[in-house]
């Protein structure tokens, strides 16, 4: 992953969903994002297809401005056929 993006994911009971996340540092992403676990490799599940896709819908916190990180993964993952 290139420098400065975190792996999230949001798990919410039935699931997870997955986002890449560009940030300063990763306490940046855990103040923006707490609910979300940040890990430090892809899922075995994953295929070079799903992660394509999470490299098309990274979201930059530095324009985020007051939205909800979890709130612009969810959307973003509704705009996408995968992960």
């Amino acid at each position: 992953m290139p420098a400065n993006t975190y792996l999230v994911k949001f798990e919410y009971g039935h699931g997870a969903v997955y986002g890449l996340v560009r940030a300063d540092s990763v306490d940046h992403v855990q103040l923006a994002g707490p609910e979300l676990v940040i890990l430090d490799q892809l899922p075995e599940c994953f295929n070079a297809s799903d992660v394509a896709d999470l490299t098309k819908r990274v979201i930059d916190l530095a324009t985020l401005g007051h939205k909800s990180l979890v709130e612009e993964i969810l959307l973003s993952r509704l705009t996408s056929s995968h992960v």
